[in-house]
């Protein structure tokens, strides 16, 4: 994973923390979208995922 989402993410949870869930690694954020609202997230990116 590129450092550059990383730390646009952590930047952002500073300011809004309630707006992102502070888990940096692209496969368990969509690993946690799949156990949560059973949706298929292989194909989102990084904050495209964070939305959901």
């Amino acid at each position: 994973m590129n450092s550059g989402p990383t730390l646009t993410a952590k930047a952002i949870s500073c300011y809004f923390p309630d707006a992102i869930i502070l888990i940096n690694a692209r496969d368990h954020v969509r690993a946690f979208l799949f156990h949560l609202t059973g949706e298929d997230a292989s194909s989102l990116g990084t904050f495209a995922a964070h939305e959901r």
